[in-house]
């Protein structure tokens, strides 16, 4: 029954069976930590590319584009003397009618625009 002094359950005959996966296979471990080491890199990168060529856009809307176009720096400061004028005339006419359209209401409502006048003078907010 004894043998050797120690109790004999049975389990010593048994190969040890073990539920760890790695332990099983000890590359699978290496093969997750790469994987996931991977997916970081690419994200890493995913990021400073998209800085970047964020960088790489214009500042300013109006330097964007023309007909979806995106401009080249030779392009967006190009500029024509004759189209600054014709830009310089269209603001004169823009201020000229709205100064005419002052001085009408002003004529037709002259109580209103004397008190917005003294208002603005005061400095308080003529609409609060």
């Amino acid at each position: 029954m004894f043998s050797d002094g120690a109790a004999d359950n049975g389990k010593d005959d048994e190969p040890a069976i073990s539920n760890n996966i790695f332990e099983k296979n000890p590359w699978l471990l290496y093969a997750i930590i790469g994987a996931v080491v991977l997916i970081l890199v690419i994200t890493i990168l995913i990021v400073i590319l998209k800085k970047k060529k964020k960088k790489k856009q214009p500042e300013f809307a109006w330097a964007g584009a023309v007909d979806g176009q995106p401009l080249s720096e030779t392009q967006a400061f190009d500029f024509d003397p004759a189209q600054l004028q014709e830009v310089q005339e269209i603001k004169d006419a823009k201020g000229q009618a709205m100064k005419k359209e002052i001085q009408e209401f002003s004529n037709r409502n002259p109580e209103i625009a004397a008190q917005l006048v003294r208002s603005w003078l005061k400095g308080d907010d003529p609409n609060g």
